[in-house]
């Protein structure tokens, strides 16, 4: 992969970043915006040097567009990073790494996951508030960089809510494009521009609410837990019969970590609403590499409707 420099003679500046709990985890980090701008070089194609879409570009575009389409100020960007290319200008290629100096390294993010919040759109759930957010994803590894500029890129866009006790997201299947393949900007912004236009707030916010009606016990949950660990292990066509379960086996660790957390120290666990059990999954799935955060948070959600739609699930019995 060729590179593009820019203002890579810049000193190493610190910047600020926003205060609020991590929204994914994983092996990711945060980021601030004008660091990305000023200090990260941009990946280009390789058959004529012409620059990317850069993770900077996908930012400023949905923001701007966002803001156009709703009519309502955003917060400031949330950004984590992940898989981290490093590299070093010609000049320096003899020097030894310890010896570098700010202005003779390169870098730039293979993956890049950020989200807006929208302050004046806010609810409650279960005494607990939850926030409008809109957001992306960009990576680069899904990208075939070996052509001419303009060729399609892969973005992935989604709006939906944030639980802001605990900055849980909550990607809605209708409120997600997971696959924008696009190599132009104005395309991009048409995209973004739909699928903000098209969301219902209101029908989500609903079925979000509704998941306080009903739940399931403890006994259920110890079955769910078995089940899901069986289903990771299942044949490919046995897989296909039943509702898809993305969370992996650590994933599913950690739901089970959390719930006997709720115990308080005691061996009687309690019952789960289902919007329990949903935070419990979108939890877990913040240890998710950012490429495929939001295929499992939406699936999340999916999955506890199917738990509540269907009281003779596979994953109950």
């Amino acid at each position: 992969m060729e590179l593009q420099l820019i203002e890579n003679n810049l000193p190493k500046t610190e910047f600020s970043l926003p205060e609020y709990p991590s929204f994914i985890e994983g092996n990711s980090v945060p980021m601030p915006l004008q660091e990305m701008r000023s200090q990260h070089i941009i990946p280009v194609f390789t058959k004529d040097n012409e620059p990317t879409i850069s993770h900077q570009d996908f930012i400023q575009i949905l923001g701007e567009t966002t803001e156009e389409v709703i009519g309502l100020p955003l917060s400031p960007v949330d950004i984590r990073v992940s898989h981290p290319v490093k590299g070093r200008i010609p000049s320096a290629r003899h020097k030894p790494a310890a010896a570098l100096l700010p202005h003779e390294k390169t870098l730039y993010y293979e993956r890049c996951a950020f989200l807006y919040r929208i302050p004046s759109v806010t609810r409650e759930i279960d005494g607990h508030p939850i926030q409008l957010t809109v957001g992306g994803v960009k990576a680069y590894n899904l990208d075939n960089l070996n052509r001419t500029g303009g060729s399609p890129q892969v973005f992935k866009v989604f709006i939906g809510f944030q639980v802001k006790i605990c900055s849980n997201l909550c990607v809605f299947t209708d409120g997600y494009k997971d696959q924008i393949k696009t190599g132009s900007i104005r395309k991009l912004s048409d995209q973004i521009a739909q699928l903000v236009h098209d969301f219902d707030e209101e029908a989500q916010y609903r079925e979000l609410a509704s998941l306080m009606d009903g739940g399931i016990s403890p006994c259920e949950f110890t079955f769910l837990v078995g089940r899901c660990r069986i289903y990771q292990n299942l044949a490919y066509k046995a897989k296909k019969a039943l509702p898809a379960m993305l969370l992996s086996d650590s994933q599913i660790n950690h739901v089970v970590k959390m719930y006997a957390g709720m115990g308080n120290e005691s061996l009687s666990l309690p019952p789960l609403s289902h919007w329990d059990l949903y935070n419990l999954f979108t939890n877990a799935v913040k240890s998710t590499y950012i490429d495929a955060f939001l295929a499992r948070n939406a699936n999340s959600l999916d999955f506890v409707n199917h738990l509540r739609g269907s009281r003779d699930s596979w994953f109950l019995n």
